[in-house]
């Protein structure tokens, strides 16, 4: 599934090049762009939060995820 990825509030890891770690696309939506995301199943989620929160934090409690299904949406909630 294609998932719109952002941040929950303002972050400094809200960055291009964090987007380009991730593998997500910036995608011209006519009115707006938005970073991209496929994983295609929630394990393949749960390795992605992982890679992020490695990254940025160096563990595995940095960031939740909080996600929206009716426009699929992942937004990272900074947990500490």
């Amino acid at each position: 599934m294609t998932f719109e990825i952002g941040f929950n509030r303002q972050d400094r890891n809200d960055t291009k090049e964090f987007y380009e770690f991730i593998g997500a696309k910036l995608v011209d939506r006519g009115e707006d762009t938005a970073y991209m995301i496929d994983t295609p199943t929630f394990e393949g989620l749960e390795k992605l939060l992982a890679k992020i929160n490695q990254r940025c934090f160096g563990n595995d409690f940095g960031y939740s995820i909080i996600m929206g299904f009716d426009h699929p949406t992942i937004f990272l909630d900074r947990c500490i």
